[in-house]
């Protein structure tokens, strides 16, 4: 025969088992185990120790006179992330007429990044919201209430 070449057996069954070995395999299925309240109170006892420093240093909620900040945080057990909610008012001891008496802004943070995530501000009548956790929508300006809410929610999330 013209052109037949023959092909050794090994050739062709290393072929087929490199074949069988390059077939997608199924990702192992990841089961969330739910935290147990000890490792939760652990979780959140660190996680008010970075908010505690953060604070003190102060890394997070840095205000003028004319204002008041407190900051508080929370361990998410659904997002597991630690959250530093810092709320601004006015310093009503502290006479700066440039400052409403009706200043009010909060704001979430990661925490463990200090990255902000949410935050609102109120004067009088005149809102803003901003979600930076939406990048890609191209505008980090949001619905105020919506933005509210979802700060009291992850602030105030348990594991149910």
């Amino acid at each position: 025969m013209i052109g037949h070449t023959s092909i050794p057996c090994w050739v062709l069954f290393t072929v087929v088992l490199a074949a069988c070995n390059a077939s997608p395999k199924s990702e192992p299925k990841v089961t969330q185990h739910r935290l147990t309240s000890v490792q939760i109170f652990d979780l959140r006892t660190k996680c008010q120790a970075i908010v505690d420093k953060d604070v003190e240093e102060p890394s997070i909620g840095v205000v003028e006179n004319a204002l008041t900040a407190h900051g508080s945080s929370h361990y998410n057990p659904i997002t597991n992330h630690c959250y530093a909610e810092v709320l601004v008012t006015k310093n009503l001891e502290y006479d700066y007429p440039k400052t409403p008496n009706d200043y009010r802004s909060d704001a979430l943070y990661d925490a463990q990044t200090r990255e902000i995530l949410l935050d609102t501000m109120q004067v009088s009548d005149k809102r803003a919201a901003h979600d930076f956790t939406h990048e890609d929508t191209g505008t980090p300006f949001s619905e105020y209430e919506a933005v509210s809410q979802h700060i009291h929610l992850l602030m105030t999330q348990e594991d149910d």
